[in-house]
């Protein structure tokens, strides 16, 4: 009986080809002029959900006032009750002097700094990582991009169904027994929201959920999760905590609407990845064994 010969299979060649093929992944190429237009597009309409809200209840349609400071004094009655209402003892504490090794920490540096944040960090910041996923990690983009978008969708239900004014525009909150008065400290950067006496600006009523906070938590979360480098992971955890702390002290939120973009956050990344599955679901190929119609043969 002849015995089949098969050639020899060298296991130590194709072993080490296999384990470089894995050890050193290929790198994204930079994108396309077209596909940074596309990014750039996609950026606009995800930023367009927010920007659109203030448009239309800064400039035409405005939000019912009294309903608004009305919601923000219940947030406020919550908070005390349930014993987080702490945001005026933050903004007592900073505005008396501290001593931090060596540096003197004054109400107005505290603020001018969380001034900077609040206004520059909020857009810079994520627009930065969300271009490091689009260079780096493309195939993450898209779910980041949608749970953004989601995001702002989500708060902008929220803002119609519970429109709140921030806590430096509301008066005759009780803390301790007292009248409280928030700084407001945005109003050099805001303004009065007219030019010339006409509305250009914001929706003002637009506290309850924090998008500051939202977005920092997805930055966050994409640095924790995604970067290879400690120190950027690390810094994905500081960030939500450093806005967190900055809308406080600014008096542009309570702690609630922290609360309040935590779970809007949530719910967004629970969708987005509820429609990535069913995308793949429904783009995956049908396949499955089909007998011939004309193949009467079976095994006895």
């Amino acid at each position: 009986m002849a015995t089949a010969q098969f050639p020899p299979f060298d296991h130590t060649e194709d072993s080490s080809e296999d384990s470089d093929a894995i050890a050193a992944p290929v790198r994204p190429t930079w994108p396309s002029p077209w596909q940074w237009a596309l990014f750039a597009l996609q950026v606009i309409l995800v930023s367009m959900v927010e920007v659109g809200d203030d448009i239309l209840r800064g400039n035409f349609w405005r939000p019912n006032a009294h309903e608004a400071l009305s919601n923000a004094r219940d947030v406020a009655t919550f908070e005390a009750g349930h014993g987080f209402f702490v945001e005026p003892a933050l903004q007592h504490f900073f505005e008396q002097s501290h001593h931090l090794w060596g540096f003197v920490l004054t109400w107005t540096a505290v603020t001018d700094l969380a001034d900077d944040v609040y206004a520059f960090c909020h857009i810079f910041v994520t627009l930065a990582v969300v271009a490091w996923l689009f260079v780096d990690h493309r195939g993450r983009f898209g779910l980041v991009r949608n749970v953004v978008f989601l995001t702002n969708t989500l708060a902008l239900v929220g803002y119609e169904l519970f429109p709140m004014a921030p806590p430096r525009l509301v008066s005759g909150i009780q803390y301790a027994g007292h009248s409280v008065h928030f700084q407001d400290t945005m109003r050099h950067v805001l303004g009065t929201g007219t030019l010339n006496g006409t509305p250009i600006g914001y929706n003002p009523f637009s506290a309850m959920p924090s998008l500051h906070v939202a977005w920092a938590l997805i930055v966050g979360a994409c640095l924790l999760l995604i970067a290879h480098n400690p120190l950027v992971r690390i810094l994905g955890v500081i960030y939500p905590a450093v806005m967190i702390f900055v809308v406080v002290i600014t008096a542009n939120h309570f702690l609630l609407d922290a609360v309040g973009a935590a779970v809007v956050a949530g719910l967004a990344t629970l969708l987005a990845l509820g429609l990535q599955t069913l995308a793949r679901h429904l783009h995956r190929p049908q396949t499955g064994l089909r007998l011939c119609p004309h193949d009467t043969s079976r095994t006895p």
